[in-house]
């Protein structure tokens, strides 16, 4: 006689790593973060969904709250981005909306302990660097992050990667099959 029990999905355990708070959802992003671990500069590249912001953003406060890094600098690039200098309010005001899925994972990463003090160190070390500004600066002692990168041009890029300092990291994230860029 058979079975016709259907088989119920399981969720993705996470992946215990030892002595730190942030733990991958599933083997694939265990294998991302020793990636992320053992290079200067990593490049996350995935379909929607897979965790690479979520992951790239947990690693960066588990670096913070660890004391292996000062700041964490976040840019996105966005159409919209390029014309910053005429929208009403600071920089941070201006990109902001485009940031909110890091603001999103950064919370539910530091609030995960529940302690006031981490939320505010994470809250204290976190910059917002729009592409349009930063020509002239170098990020030392930092992880940064930047996301949606399938939406950068080549010379975006280029400028990005050519602010790393010393003891900083670059994770960089995409998908290339959700690119908002014209075709040429």
């Amino acid at each position: 006689m058979r079975n016709n029990k259907k088989k119920r999905q399981r969720k993705p355990q996470p992946v215990a790593t030892p002595g730190e708070g942030y733990s991958p959802r599933n083997q694939k992003q265990q294998s991302a973060l020793e990636v992320i671990r053992a290079n200067e500069i990593t490049f996350l590249i995935g379909p929607a969904g897979t965790g690479k912001t979520h992951l790239a953003s947990g690693y960066a406060v588990q670096q913070l709250l660890a004391g292996k890094v000062e700041n964490i600098v976040i840019t996105r690039p966005s159409v919209a981005t390029e014309q910053l200098g005429y929208l009403p309010g600071n920089a941070e005001e201006k990109v902001g909306p485009y940031l909110v899925p890091f603001f999103d994972a950064i919370e539910r990463i530091a609030g995960r302990k529940g302690h006031t003090k981490d939320r505010e160190r994470v809250g204290a070390a976190v910059k917002i660097a729009p592409l349009a500004y930063l020509r002239g600066r170098t990020f030392n002692n930092s992880i940064m992050l930047f996301d949606e990168a399938q939406n950068a041009t080549f010379g975006q890029l280029k400028l990005f990667l050519s602010r790393i300092g010393q003891g900083s990291q670059i994770i960089i994230t995409g998908d290339a099959d959700q690119s908002d860029l014209p075709r040429s």
